[in-house]
């Protein structure tokens, strides 16, 4: 029995195990656009909008094809000193459209250009959520990087509390030296504490975007590529699907303002059917003499200046200011792109420049720390000296994730541009 129950405990301690294993994933940057592309709701949503759009296009030769109206009934009736009397009335109608102002070819422009939109916004909405996603990415990683820098530093400090110790019982320091590096040591540590907490905050954020658990983790290092081909792109090839995506809006409200202009304009179809009458209606006893047939042209007008006329007015104005908005953005768009691009560039310089930065300071830091062991420097001067050369990794590790969090924006205002193509 009782090995029954150690079998029975273990197999539970091995589904835990399991379990938990499976939560822990290792996340990485090629992860993002897959999962992105099958778990965002968001991304499904642009799909089915796209695909919804393009349901929509050919307009023109559907507005072509005939019209089918029906209608069936069964009625009982008294009609003047004939009985009561139940019969059946019925109806169909084919009709052709042959004419309608010119607005079934301004309406299928209309449905085309919102297929091509919608296709750019499909791909555009994945980019955003993509770049949205990427940015936290890069937050976490230089989140653990920084932790492992401010661990690498705590350890030196432990060094040097040692240190510090050693020359306190000598008789050549005294306890505040002890008590600065205990200080320091509790700021490390209160340090990793808000990094952590942070990069918890990250996964929470950045789970439900991607559709996976909060339970995962990812490198503790952000990577700068010189030869990266955005960077080295010249403004002028910087070229946009949001551009085209702006004309393509300010195209349809110019086409809607032609639609709306349109609306005093007649309708003409052809047009040919059966009706099958009853005694109410028709008083013949046969009901082959209520059968009618018939077969027209049908000019169909709509004249209402003082509402409709309004109206349409109206709607025309705000067709063309819209229209004129977007030619504004387009403007802003590329003003956009130029000034992110700047941004990309000069946040490259700032990597560089850091770079030599934390050469400067492992060479001031070794230097102070050797003057400190020969009595020349106090603890003050070490201290001093250990967080301006953690500060310049630190600021080198958000350097890099600056880049990468410009890069992606620059990448989603591209539309077009994947992992850095040109």
């Amino acid at each position: 029995m009782i090995g029954l129950l150690s079998l029975i405990l273990f197999y539970q301690l091995n589904i835990s195990s399991a379990n938990e294993l499976k939560e822990t994933r290792f996340l990485t940057l090629d992860q993002i656009e897959k999962l992105v592309e099958s778990n965002n709701t968001e991304v499904k949503s642009a799909r089915l909008q796209s695909k919804a759009a393009k349901v929509r296009s050919g307009h023109f030769l559907r507005s072509l094809m005939p019209k089918l109206q029906g209608k069936v009934g069964y009625e009982s009736f008294e009609t003047g000193p004939y009985s009561t009397r139940s019969q059946a009335v019925w109806k169909a109608e084919a009709s052709v459209n042959i004419y309608r102002g010119g607005r079934d070819v301004i309406q299928s422009e209309i449905f085309s250009a919102q297929e091509r939109l919608a296709q750019i916004s499909k791909t555009g909405t994945k980019l955003e959520v993509r770049a949205e996603a990427e940015s936290l990415y890069w937050h976490h990683v230089a989140l653990n990087e920084a932790m492992v820098a401010y661990k690498k530093f705590r350890k030196l400090n432990e060094s040097n509390f040692k240190a510090a110790k050693t020359r306190i019982n000598r008789g050549v320091s005294t306890e505040t030296d002890r008590i600065e590096f205990e200080i320091y040591r509790g700021q490390v540590d209160e340090s990793l504490e808000s990094y952590s907490h942070e990069a918890e905050l990250v996964r929470a954020e950045l789970a439900p975007i991607l559709g996976i658990d909060v339970g995962f983790s990812t490198t503790d290092y952000v990577p700068h590529d010189d030869e990266d081909p955005i960077l080295k792109a010249e403004n002028n090839q910087l070229s946009s699907k949001k551009e085209e995506a702006l004309r393509l809006q300010g195209r349809i409200e110019e086409l809607s303002a032609d639609l709306s202009q349109r609306w005093w304009r007649p309708t003409a179809d052809v047009y040919a059917g059966q009706e099958q009458f009853n005694l109410r209606e028709r008083t013949y006893f046969s009901s082959d003499y209520r059968l009618d047939t018939y077969v027209g042209v049908r000019l169909t007008f709509n004249f209402d200046p003082f509402n409709t006329g309004v109206l349409a007015e109206a709607q025309t104005m705000e067709h063309k200011a819209h229209a004129k908005r977007y030619q504004q953005q387009l403007k802003n768009l590329k003003g956009r792109i130029e000034k992110v691009h700047g941004e990309l560039k000069h946040e490259h310089d700032l990597i560089h420049l850091s770079e030599n930065r934390i050469k400067q300071g492992e060479s001031y830091y070794i230097k102070t720390l050797d003057e400190y062991r020969r009595g020349v420097k106090n603890s003050v001067d070490v201290l001093n000296a250990t967080q301006k050369y953690l500060g310049f990794h630190v600021e080198h590790i958000e350097r890099r994730r600056n880049y990468q969090l410009i890069r992606a924006q620059l990448v989603a205002l591209l539309n077009n541009k994947l992992e850095g193509e040109i």
